[in-house]
């Protein structure tokens, strides 16, 4: 039952935020809260969609070490070579 008591408090908490979209006051500016209601659904909408990664998958990464300035300081059995550039 905590579940239903959560949504129904849920309900009681939001449900004004609905209610208060139409013009039931006179003094309240509905036209704002309307305009909010849509720009957020239109939002939803648009951000729903699937995103760009923000980083880059370390499986697909297509990797040459022959290209990698770090790498070149390792021989192929992994020790370390000294470079001469001072």
């Amino acid at each position: 039952y905590r579940l239903i008591a959560l949504s129904l408090i849920i309900v009681f908490l939001y449900g004004g935020l609905i209610w208060f979209m139409f013009p039931i006051v006179d003094h309240m500016s509905w036209e704002g809260h309307l305009s909010g209601f849509i720009s957020g659904i239109l939002l939803a909408f648009y951000y729903s969609q699937k995103l760009k990664p923000l980083y880059q998958d370390k499986k697909n990464v297509k990797m040459y070490p022959e290209d990698d300035t770090f790498l070149s300081h390792f021989d192929e059995n992994g020790n370390f070579i000294e470079s001469n550039d001072k």
